[in-house]
């Protein structure tokens, strides 16, 4: 739904300024990967990003200091005619206060349905499941002790292992006066087809209205973190204890080895290998070889290896 910037004011927030009011549908933070088609709410806190709003036309209000508002009224004049903006101390802080009241307060984010289990469906009777917003397609096998959160979608013949956890909310915070302050995780997760997880696999939900998606084919082992808004292309491996974190994108049939870490907002190309323990920090280029501490491609590693081995 539809919402006014100008509704801000009633949040409780201080020391705001609203320049000019502005509509929006869907959070978004300038730094990540922007939701195409959306009327999007962003913040800005630091000069690098200024340049982002002109070349994203998704983007129509924003929350800003004074002195970005100054740079992008000087550098951007007849764009920012176009925006709902409002001026405050520290634009990170009010954009996830905002965001919560929204939740807690209103219906920007309520889209609630009665739950649809097929009859195929072999849940055990150990699982929790929540009393609504939740789909479970035929052949669907939810193991004992399976706990599984509002808005999760299961495609068909999918098994997900003994106490996995589907949907739980993002490890994802904020500081206001002095505490730490969990932003609230109104997305959801949605897993495809063929999907396969042995146990103690966590999938948290998306944050800001978004989605952690599992494609189909994409088989995943015991102890597999997966953080919020995590895209899992088709037919990819997920080897034990590998953690995936916010934001990251994998590719179609990739092999994440066991225990290695993606680091948040990391993009994984097509038919990528990570090696057992690697540890990545930058986007990989479609079929290449990674490894190591932190990942690097694999013939530089094997170059650096045998260098040290000369000394």
């Amino acid at each position: 739904m539809n919402m006014k910037l100008s509704m801000i004011l009633e949040a409780g927030i201080k020391n705001l300024e609203l320049v000019k009011d502005g509509e929006f549908n869907s959070f978004a933070l300038t730094n990540g990967k922007l939701k195409k088609g959306d009327m999007l709410i962003v913040y800005i806190s630091s000069d690098e990003y200024i340049s982002h709003i002109s070349k994203n036309t998704e983007i129509k209000c924003i929350l800003c200091t004074r002195d970005i508002y100054e740079k992008i009224r000087f550098e951007n004049a007849d764009f920012i005619l176009k925006l709902g903006i409002v001026i405050t101390d520290n634009p990170r802080t009010t954009f996830f206060l905002f965001h919560n009241f929204l939740n807690k307060n209103t219906d920007f984010y309520k889209n609630d349905f009665e739950s649809k289990i097929d009859e195929t469906a072999q849940i055990h009777s150990t699982c929790i499941l929540p009393k609504k917003n939740i789909v479970i397609g035929k052949n669907v096998i939810l193991r004992p002790n399976v706990v599984l959160y509002e808005n999760v979608w299961i495609d068909d013949n999918v098994t997900i292992g003994d106490a996995s956890v589907i949907g739980s909310p993002a490890f994802y915070y904020f500081d206001f006066e002095g505490k730490k302050i969990l932003v609230d995780s109104t997305g959801g997760v949605k897993i495809k087809s063929n999907v396969e997880m042995h146990s103690h696999v966590v999938v948290c939900r998306g944050t800001l209205g978004g989605m952690t998606e599992i494609e189909c084919n994409t088989k995943i082992d015991s102890h597999v973190f997966l953080g919020h808004d995590v895209a899992i292309k088709e037919s990819c491996l997920l080897p034990a204890g590998s953690i995936l974190a916010g934001g990251v994108t994998l590719n179609e049939n990739c092999f994440v080895g066991i225990g290695s870490r993606i680091t948040p907002l990391i993009t994984v190309g097509k038919n990528v290998m990570i090696s057992a323990g690697a540890i990545v920090v930058k986007d990989v280029k479609d079929n290449s070889h990674v490894l190591g501490n932190v990942a690097i491609d694999n013939a530089n590693y094997a170059k650096l290896m045998s260098s040290k081995d000369k000394i």
